[in-house]
């Protein structure tokens, strides 16, 4: 009888270990897997490693870039991603209300980013795309056009993605928080050149900057986590925002 207490207490550490391992890790935890896929890592987070395929990654926000290997964890659907809060009808429509054409390749990279965002709710949805809308000229440019001088660390660190990242301190910042390493900073030119990692800073920059302080009832909230200029003195490109945001809100939650 006491063998076979044994024999159960055995079994039962070790499923439990077994549990452990195969949970999936979060955020700055350590993964096994190759550079760039999933691994064993949350939703939305990837495996980031050294060049040594022996060592131990972290798991940090950022897509897996196309052509570099490894694996991304399919849904099966868009659906699985954040297609519940955002049909390619209501992106398309969405377009269209911000003064510009529908583009529909682009819709698949929204909705990851949604994901990544962690943005649950079609309210918040509703500010997020009024906000990149308005800073990319409707998903048009990923670079700004006339940087202004007096970036901290020169003109290189120019506002790029859909949420214009600007100074090289927030480059650095976003490139720690997504690859744990200063990629951004000796490159800053693949957040223009990458569309994945155009939308990857996009969603770091929402979830990292702007969630932490976002009043989903008052959205001049998310404008001050972006550019806290436009609330004193910038009245246009203020008055743009909220034109989009208005339009996107009535089509997504109306």
């Amino acid at each position: 009888m006491r063998r076979l207490v044994e024999s159960f207490f055995v079994l039962a550490i070790a499923i439990l270990m077994l549990k452990d391992t195969t949970a999936c890790q979060g955020h700055d935890h350590n993964c096994v897997g190759s550079h760039e896929s999933q691994a064993n890592c949350c939703d939305g987070l990837y495996c980031h490693k050294p060049v040594s395929t022996w060592a131990e990654g972290k798991c940090y926000y950022g897509m897996p870039h196309s052509g570099q290997g490894g694996h991304q964890k399919t849904h099966g659907s868009e659906g699985g991603l954040s297609g519940g809060l955002l049909s390619a009808d209501q992106f398309r429509r969405t377009m269209e209300a911000c003064e510009s054409s529908s583009q529909p390749d682009q819709y698949p990279r929204v909705l990851k980013a949604i994901q990544l965002a962690g943005i649950t709710s079609k309210e918040e949805l509703a500010m997020f795309l009024a906000n990149i809308y308005h800073e990319s000229a409707t998903l048009r440019y990923v670079s700004e056009l006339n940087p202004e001088a007096g970036y901290s660390g020169g003109v290189a660190y120019k506002g790029r993605g859909y949420i214009q990242l600007t100074h090289d301190y927030n480059y650095r910042d976003a490139s720690i928080g997504m690859y744990g390493d200063d990629r951004l900073v000796k490159n800053p030119e693949l957040v223009e050149k990458d569309l994945d990692v155009a939308w990857a800073v996009t969603a770091w920059f929402w979830k990292a900057r702007v969630k932490p302080t976002l009043n989903l009832a008052d959205f001049d909230s998310s404008v001050k986590a972006i550019n806290s200029r436009e609330l004193y003195g910038y009245s246009e490109q203020l008055a743009r925002r909220k034109r989009y945001h208005s339009a996107i809100k009535n089509i997504l939650v109306s």
